[in-house]
């Protein structure tokens, strides 16, 4: 293992040393000599793809990539012992991970299986789910709007190829499209085939969001939650909506539920769930940073505060959330590898539509804020009493301060998840649309269920009935 280990420590310094030269020669030759080498590759003698515009955007990354890859090969080469060992250590841990993560997938589907059995929520679940697929069914044939349409038209009509490369408008919500090629292929092109993965999506955030409440809260917290999910109209408007929106708060609230799990086990599987459900969301939407972003904001607090399981240390824990983070760095450039050769990076990670929603100076984004924010609530409330809308910001109220009087829980997840996203907005200097922010009704009505109970508890533990 120590020779192996040798082997790609000089490799790992070879690479690193030209892949860094390479980049500086990239960042510093003239647009004019990298244009003569770049069309000799080319049949016809003229590479188009390389211009100066993508030339221009992509200088920065060659230039900040060239950096990093100068200082690693520093790192390895002036803690030569260290480095050494590391490789060792990473070699052995890889040795016995497919192992590991055997075992650890027997020990999570062995413990599914087990709540499942000794626990009869699972009835009224499937019921909600039934009634909530009866509603929604009926709303898959209502007319086709320009979105959806746009989807069909613009991508999915032109071919599977268009659909993973084409990123010209970020309508394409690229894991969704791709589902929608394959249900139109497979039923033909009708409003309801365009929507049958959002409708999939929508019956499957049901349980999600309870066992994500479960989690969390309790069962009667949970089911409350979900019965919400199933009956409340923005839901199943976006669960009948050809677009990719009901995934994001699908994988979210997955999330939310998987990060709960690490919080109390060490399991490698649910690692790895974590990652490709993580992983899943981006390739739908890059509004995904939000929710992501809020559920490794939550386990960073957790890890900082000590509130995991015994069954860590401290710095295996850490490495664990790190190495996440970099397996999901990693899936997001491949998923995306198509878009950025075709359309360019800047299509996906400085949209020119999204631009135009960046605020000048910090009281037009605090305008903005706000605009937003009504404008959210007011969907949410749409073909609901206002009263119901007003008395869940009670609940949501009552839920936080219960959890911090009572429960001491000072690191919950849905405050850290309105810091994270308004720290995001304040680095962007934008605020998405209402529709951009739906992946966070279930986590709110969640809040909003567990105050419900929590009052409610108060009250018949007063009396003496709970």
């Amino acid at each position: 293992m120590k020779k192996t280990a040798r082997f790609f420590w000089q490799l790992s310094r070879f690479f690193a040393f030209v892949l860094a030269f390479l980049a500086a020669l990239y960042a510093f030759l003239p647009f004019a000599t990298l244009k003569k080498i770049a069309d000799s590759f080319a049949s016809d003698g003229t590479l188009e793809l390389f211009d100066t515009a993508r030339y221009a955007s992509t200088r920065p990354i060659a230039l900040m990539f060239g950096l990093l890859l100068l200082a690693f090969f520093l790192l390895l080469t002036l803690l030569r012992e260290k480095t050494l060992l590391g490789y060792e250590n990473t070699f052995n841990a890889l040795r016995r991970f497919p192992t590991l993560l055997l075992a650890d997938r027997k020990i999570f589907w062995a413990k599914t299986k087990n709540y499942l059995a000794h626990d009869k929520d699972w009835l009224i679940l499937l019921g909600l789910i039934f009634v909530g697929a009866l509603f929604r069914i009926q709303l898959l044939d209502k007319p086709v709007y320009h979105d959806e349409a746009y989807t069909y038209l613009a991508f999915v009509k032109e071919g599977f190829w268009n659909v993973i490369s084409d990123y010209h408008l970020p309508n394409n919500h690229v894991l969704y499209t791709i589902e929608v090629f394959f249900s139109t292929k497979l039923f033909g092109i009708a409003p309801w085939a365009l929507r049958l993965p959002a409708l999939f999506a929508g019956l499957l955030l049901i349980p999600a969001t309870y066992f994500a409440a479960r989690e969390n809260f309790d069962s009667a917290t949970a089911l409350l939650a979900s019965g919400i999910v199933a009956l409340y109209p923005i839901f199943m408007r976006y669960g009948t909506s050809a677009r990719g929106y009901t995934q994001v708060a699908l994988l979210s609230m997955v999330l939310w539920f998987l990060g709960s799990l690490l919080l109390k086990h060490k399991n490698r599987y649910i690692w790895l769930l974590f990652i490709l459900a993580t992983a899943a969301g981006f390739y739908t939407l890059p509004i995904m940073v939000y929710p992501y972003t809020a559920t490794m904001a939550w386990l960073f607090l957790r890890w900082l505060f000590k509130k995991y399981s015994p069954e860590y240390s401290r710095k295996e824990f850490f490495a664990f959330l790190f190495l996440s983070g970099i397996a999901v760095v990693l899936l997001f450039f491949l998923l995306y590898s198509p878009i950025f050769i075709r359309s360019g990076v800047q299509t996906v990670i400085n949209n020119p539509v999204v631009q135009k929603q960046k605020e000048a100076n910090l009281g037009l984004l605090q305008d903005a804020i706000h605009s937003r924010s009504v404008n959210t609530q007011t969907e949410w409330q749409t073909g609901m009493p206002t009263l119901f809308v007003q008395l869940s910001l009670f609940f949501v109220g009552f839920a936080f301060l219960y959890r911090v009087i009572v429960e001491r829980e000072y690191t919950d997840f849905f405050w850290v998840s309105l810091l994270s996203f308004l720290g995001i907005i304040f680095l962007q200097h934008s605020v998405g649309w209402r529709r951009v922010w739906f992946f966070f009704a279930p986590v709110y009505f969640s809040f909003t269920a567990a105050g419900i109970v929590y009052l409610l508890k108060l009250i018949f533990k007063k009396k003496g009935i709970w």
